[in-house]
């Protein structure tokens, strides 16, 4: 008896003194499986939240709206997109919508989204790898919905099962020596951070697309990566790309150095341009360029956008 009173005492004390923790959902990013050959890691809430990203959002994306694209996180989990706080999205090799999901950190309640989804015709539950998965009888919106980790995962039926293999215990993308670098060079703190694999096809597309005379200027390109940050109104950006050898990293810098002057040909006088080009920095490190803009703001983008559009219509 006295071995079960010290035991219960055991319990209570480890709860108080911080060491039993209520379940605590893991970071999306951790489920990402290793095969993904793209990863963009965000914060629904802050992305939403902030009238700067959102137009940013616009511009990028003409006729999108980023409320559309989250609409699956309040149609499927039932909550607002702006209360999930840590997303990951990605793609396999391929891509494709079966191999493409998304991942949300957010106050779900999961035994209420089952509910629903078992009651919905339009959803035929099932399992996989001892884990509940509803796939959609419709052909638009997410095909596939499961929980990894506490967090909601939605998207292309093999890309929600692989999350699932990660969850139990397939390598995950901290193992892609690649994305990881990536992103782990690109801002910590960032609103959003894209990292993206390039295959030899797309080195290909790449090198031709690059308006210089340097043909093989990302010949060696193997992986890239973006990240936003923001510090009040101003602006923080990063690009990263890492070759294959230190000397492609600076062959991809001659380059960059190349379209910087190329985009200066077009700016005018004491213009935003100008302004715009005068903040960004790049760099070779090693085997990796590294592009920095900062302290720029959302006015200045898009004066630069609207300079640049504007000269591209007047000269041949």
């Amino acid at each position: 008896m006295r071995i079960v009173w010290a035991g219960m005492f055991l319990v209570v004390l480890l709860f108080f003194s911080g060491c039993i923790l209520p379940f605590q959902p893991s970071h999306p990013r951790t489920l990402v499986p290793a095969s993904a050959a793209s990863v963009f890691v965000f914060n629904p809430g802050a992305l939403l939240a902030d009238p700067d990203i959102r137009e940013l959002y616009r511009i990028a994306f003409p006729g999108r709206s980023i409320d559309d694209d989250f609409q699956p996180i309040r149609e499927v989990g039932g909550i607002d997109p702006r209360s999930a706080d840590a997303a990951a999205a990605f793609s396999l090799a391929g891509g494709g919508m079966d191999k493409s999901a998304m991942i949300v950190k957010g106050p779900f309640n999961q035994n209420e989204v089952e509910r629903r989804l078992s009651s919905d015709p339009n959803w035929v539950r099932g399992e996989y790898g001892g884990k509940t998965i509803f796939t959609s009888k419709r052909a638009e919106g997410p095909q596939a919905v499961t929980f990894a980790g506490g967090n909601l995962v939605l998207g292309g039926e093999q890309a929600v099962k692989a999350v699932i293999d990660v969850e139990h215990g397939a390598p995950s993308i901290s193992q892609n020596p690649e994305l990881s670098r990536i992103l782990s060079s690109l801002h910590q703190d960032a609103v959003f951070s894209f990292a993206k694999e390039i295959r030899s096809d797309e080195r290909e597309n790449l090198s031709s697309s690059v308006p210089l005379n340097i043909s093989n200027a990302f010949a060696d390109a193997r992986a890239a990566g973006l990240s936003v940050q923001k510090q009040g109104a101003a602006i923080n950006m990063r690009g990263v790309v890492i070759s294959g050898s230190s000397s492609g990293a600076s062959t991809c810098k001659s380059a960059t150095d190349g379209l910087i002057m190329l985009l200066a040909s077009y700016a005018d006088s004491g213009g935003s341009v100008q302004s715009l080009l005068s903040k960004v920095e790049d760099r070779a490190e090693n085997d990796m360029l590294i592009i920095e803009l900062r302290g720029t703001t959302l006015q200045e983008l898009s004066a630069a956008k609207a300079e640049l559009d504007r000269h591209a219509e007047e000269k041949p």
